[in-house]
């Protein structure tokens, strides 16, 4: 089973169900384009077509949407990690014109620099993680 997270609730089975989508109507809609035409299955065959591009286009469209969101228990532990032990030093320093500001972190003496928006993201959805553990 996968595992994502998603404002701190595990979605993982929506994107299994999606995957399921995804091979479950795309492999219906090749046996309906390789079955011979003689086999009408009741003169349903293009219904049956219809039905799986769309049940797999649905299974695609939500992979696509809900996989780029999600964060993964590793990046929830950065996450932690960046929140409970380090400590920001610096917030937002500009680095260039098409590049992200960075935070400078100390963590146990070792500074790092992390991209802001990371920053943001990964400490944010930990604690909506933790809120819902709670």
């Amino acid at each position: 089973m996968i595992t994502a997270y998603l404002y701190g609730k595990d979605i993982g089975w929506l994107l299994t169900l999606f995957i399921l989508f995804l091979f479950v109507g795309g492999a219906l809609a090749l046996v309906m384009l390789i079955l011979p035409e003689r086999y009408k299955l009741y003169h349903h065959r293009d219904n049956i077509f219809a039905i799986s591009t769309i049940i797999a286009f649905v299974g695609l469209i939500g992979l696509v949407v809900f996989t780029p969101q999600t964060f993964s228990l590793d990046e929830l532990e950065t996450g932690r990690h960046w929140e409970n032990d380090c400590k920001l030093i610096e917030v937002n320093i500009p680095t260039g014109t098409f590049t992200d500001s960075i935070n400078k972190l100390n963590c146990a003496g070792v500074i790092i620099n992390v991209p802001a928006n990371t920053f943001n993201a990964y400490t944010s959805q930990w604690k909506m993680y933790k809120d819902n553990k709670e």
